[in-house]
Parts: structure tokens; C-alpha cells; sequence
């Protein structure tokens, strides 16, 4: 990945190699058309494979109908991954804005990379391609975990409203309790 996340499972377990496409055509694409649904990601970024646009096509030629869902922080979304997402009709694109709408928050979870300028603009960018071409797909959601320094509700309403100037389908929040010194207190279990 290119955050380094203080949540992430990635940060003990990456290996830094990527599936290859002749792996990919041997061991994944013969299984592809009978699945409902496939998540391209996993604890990284999809973005960062330099065959993702190949293999992406690979993928929706084995199945037409399957669900695709990707997960990605958006930094690395060029306008032509942006039309790979559209013409292949992914279905939802979730964009990871973990840590809030500010520049601080990003960086206070993912440590290193994150630029919400330039999220925001990749964001705006896949949206507009989405509108050029007249296509309802991918849905498009951003997502913020809730930490103790983003989960007022004056920054969730914030949140609420970068995602509208995007031009989003959805804005979401998670709760994440594994790091209680950070975790929202506002919003755990018991409270009002």
C-alpha cells in the first residue's frame, strides 16, 4: 500500500508482490464466472498493481453479471483507471477517507501519503467521467472511520457535505474500537 495506516493488518503481513496476470488466468479466471460477487482488494491498494486496467477487463469479460467492488484511498486514480471503472461497469468504488475531511485527520491515521487535495480531485474526476459517459455505475461512496478527533458533529457534517461536492452516492462512517486511545468516544456502545 502507499499509506502506512496505524490500523492496517497490511503494515505486519505485506509481502509487497502483486497477483500476476498469467497466475491470475490460471488460478482465478476459470472460477470467475461463477461467482456473484468479487472484491478486488484486500487490505492494500488495488490501484497500485501495474496490470490492474488488464486484469480488471479480464475479470468482467469472465462475468458480466458479477458484482465488483473495489476499495481504494484514491490517491493513485488517474483518468484512466477512472474509465477502466466505468466501462468495465464496476459496480462500487468505496474511497477510504480514514481520519476525516482534513488534511490533519488523513495524515493522523495513514501517516505518510495521503494528500486530500488530490483525493478530492481524482474523486471529482471519476464522478465526472461518470456523468460524461451517462452511466449510473460504479457507485460511489466515501467512507471515514470515526476517531476521537473527527466524529464532532460539526466534522461529520462536513464529511457529509465533501462528499456531496464530489458528487458521491453515499457518505459513510465505520466505528473502530480495536484502538481505544483513538477510537470515537462520542459514538461507543452505551452512550447518548
Amino acid at each position: 500500500c502507499n499509506y502506512e495506516c496505524f490500523g492496517c493488518i497490511n503494515r505486519k503481513i505485506s509481502s509487497g508482490s502483486f497477483i500476476s496476470k498469467g497466475a491470475l488466468e490460471r488460478h482465478v479466471l476459470p472460477f470467475v464466472s461463477n461467482l456473484e460477487c468479487m472484491r478486488l482488494y484486500n487490505y492494500g491498494e488495488p490501484f497500485l498493481h501495474p496490470e490492474f486496467i488488464e486484469i480488471l477487463g479480464s475479470i468482467r469479460a469472465a462475468n458480466e453479471k458479477a458484482v465488483l467492488d473495489i476499495s481504494t484511498n484514491a490517491m493513485l486514480m488517474t483518468e484512466k483507471i477512472a474509465r477502466a471503472l466505468v466501462e468495465n461497469k464496476v459496480n462500487y468504488v468505496t474511497v477510504s477517507l480514514h481520519g476525516g475531511h482534513t488534511q490533519e485527520g488523513l495524515i493522523k491515521y495513514s501517516q505518510k501519503g495521503a494528500d486530500l487535495e488530490k483525493i478530492k480531485k481524482n474523486v471529482k474526476m471519476l464522478s465526472d467521467v461518470k456523468k460524461e459517459s451517462s452511466s449510473l455505475l460504479p457507485w460511489i461512496c466515501i467512507k471515514s472511520i470515526l476517531f476521537d478527533w473527527n466524529d464532532s458533529e460539526m466534522d461529520m457534517r462536513a464529511f457529509d457535505a465533501l462528499g456531496k461536492s464530489l458528487g458521491v452516492n453515499f457518505v459513510g462512517w465505520d466505528l473502530d474500537a480495536s484502538f481505544s486511545s483513538h477510537s470515537s468516544k462520542r459514538f461507543i456502545e452505551g452512550n447518548k
